[in-house]
């Protein structure tokens, strides 16, 4: 059992209410190669095919990868930059006009849509969410943009609106492992950190940065891992598909009861 700080305010165990989710790694497959040479060729052609031939040069001449790669976060510790102002000036420069907001989601996505190999939900994530539900406030705390997170998961057949609450990390401008992202989520579920669990596939990411705003802890087995980090989570899964049965079956851990 790792060592974490206690929940403010809170001096003896609660019943668990609430189950937050990361989303890549844990929830959802995914794969991407945003320097491939076949990513700025796909994204060329949708440019060419949308926005018209004098766009797509503009996008030869200096492409939104290039944008992308000059972000600087602000200098705060785990601070995460939204790239929505990015989107809209490349998008600005391609249409010699200011984009509407539908446009700029859709060349977000366009751009994502290239450079990605692989996207679907792990096998049994979609009936463990719906099992879950019926007991426990599930939520999602990821470190996303959200131009690429909404339409990905409405790919996959989900919605930002089946957790509650959704924290993507570009809308707060924090990434996990921060602690506010945490507190964020259980103020907003209305829950204290000894009634939550967290459950991720990064282990300082998600059970570092959990345990340390004072979280119950879950980590399923990912084979790009390389090591299991600096803490023992309070629950190991080999995926999320086992957490029903963990959770609800006739093995529940104490602190989940």
């Amino acid at each position: 059992m790792c060592d974490r700080p206690p929940a403010p305010g809170v001096g003896s165990r609660s019943m668990l209410r609430a189950v937050f989710f990361d989303l890549y790694g844990t929830l959802v497959t995914i794969s991407t190669d945003e320097d491939a040479p076949e990513t700025s060729a796909a994204f060329e052609r949708w440019v060419a095919e949308h926005l018209g031939p004098a766009a797509a040069a503009r996008e030869h001449a200096r492409p939104f990868l290039a944008e992308l790669r000059a972000i600087r976060p602000f200098p705060v510790e785990h601070a995460e930059p939204d790239i929505a102002p990015v989107v809209e000036a490349h998008l600005a420069r391609l249409l010699e006009r200011r984009p509407s907001q539908a446009e700029c989601r859709a060349m977000a996505a366009a751009f994502r849509a290239a450079s990605r190999r692989a996207l679907d939900l792990i096998p049994g994530a979609r009936e463990a969410l719906a099992q879950l539900r019926a007991r426990y406030r599930v939520g999602l705390i990821s470190n996303a943009q959200l131009l690429f997170t909404r339409p990905e998961l409405e790919t996959i057949g989900l919605s930002l609106t089946d957790f509650d609450p959704a924290l993507i990390s570009s809308e707060l401008g924090v990434r996990k492992p921060s602690r506010h992202l945490f507190g964020e989520a259980l103020q907003r579920a209305g829950v204290t950190a000894r009634e939550a669990l967290y459950v991720g596939n990064d282990p300082l990411d998600d059970v570092q940065g959990a345990a340390g705003a004072g979280l119950f802890t879950c980590l399923v087995d990912d084979p790009r891992r390389a090591d299991d980090g600096p803490l023992t989570p309070d629950l190991r899964l080999r995926s999320v598909a086992d957490l029903p049965r963990a959770l609800l079956g006739p093995d529940v851990p104490e602190w989940a009861r």
